[in-house]
């Protein structure tokens, strides 16, 4: 639309998000000028960068928060798999330290055995 008195050129741009928000754009025409097919055309290549530069931006936050959203969803499961990790280290540091008592504790038997022999062999031939 174009008031030739005021010479100024009015459009709406629709945003390409899902909000579907209307946004207005404003032009002042230079008044030494006709408004031909010329300038028409000048104008629809102008709203269409302006459309199409709306929509870069738009894409770079939307990207930008859904790469925030996966950071923090990858700090939350590396959290989660620590405590996990943590959790099965102890458990298996304690089933070590069973078996590592139990190992010293038959090898113990088995000296205390063989000593107890040896005590016996002496007592009785003593």
């Amino acid at each position: 639309m174009i008031e030739k008195e005021h010479r100024q050129w009015l459009s709406l741009v629709r945003s390409l998000d899902k909000r579907f928000e209307l946004k207005l754009t404003i032009i002042g025409l230079n008044t030494r000028r006709f408004y031909d097919q010329d300038a028409v055309q000048f104008v629809e290549l102008l709203r269409r960068q302006l459309v199409a530069g709306m929509a870069g931006v738009m894409l770079y936050a939307e990207e930008l928060r859904r790469t925030q959203s996966l950071a923090a969803l990858n700090s939350r499961k590396n959290e989660e798999l620590k405590v996990l990790l943590d959790a099965r280290t102890k458990e298996l540091r304690a089933t070590e330290g069973i078996s590592f008592i139990r190992q010293v504790g038959s090898e113990l038997n088995y000296m205390l055995q063989g000593k107890l022999r040896e005590w016996q062999r002496s007592v009785g031939q003593g």
